[in-house]
């Protein structure tokens, strides 16, 4: 009966975690979608874009920068990577979706490139959220739900 509990606990506690990726991972779904119904534009270059973005906004990070620069370089570095699909459909007349997988590949390989690694820590670098005076570090964490649930209830808890 103790191992019933113990997996059903577990279980639960990943709820939580598995809602947060899925709502993050949810702009990739729209980066997706949204060309495909409405320009007939199947494009899978966000699937290449949003590890672009996240890498240039961990190397920002990691280098000193203040996370809304790092942020905006993620979101030019993105909006590069949709501007060289959209040449290489046009100026080489390569079908919409091959153009998507193919830079979706090459973006792959500048990932890791720009890394030079496959990961990168940034624990302990600013962020966008040190600005706002009750936000503290682990202001989400178990450690210190207590205060989270007293200043924001209806939200947190």
């Amino acid at each position: 009966m103790d191992t019933v509990y113990t997996v059903i606990s577990n279980f639960i506690a990943l709820v939580p975690v598995t809602l947060a990726q899925s709502l993050i991972l949810s702009f990739i779904v729209l980066g997706i979608m949204l060309p495909f119904r409405t320009l007939n534009f199947p494009d899978l270059t966000s699937e290449g874009a949003f590890p672009l973005g996240g890498c240039v906004c961990a190397l920002s990070l990691a280098g000193g920068a203040p996370g809304w620069l790092a942020i905006l370089a993620a979101m030019a570095a993105g909006f590069l990577a949709g501007s060289c699909t959209a040449f290489v459909h046009l100026r080489f007349r390569i079908h919409t979706l091959l153009a998507g997988i193919l830079m979706m590949t090459m973006l792959y390989s500048i990932n890791l490139r720009l890394m030079g690694k496959s990961n990168l820590s940034v624990y302990g670098t600013p962020t966008i959220f040190d600005g706002i005076p009750f936000v503290e570090p682990g202001f989400l964490s178990a450690r210190s739900s207590s205060r989270a649930c007293s200043v924001l209830p209806s939200i947190v808890c």
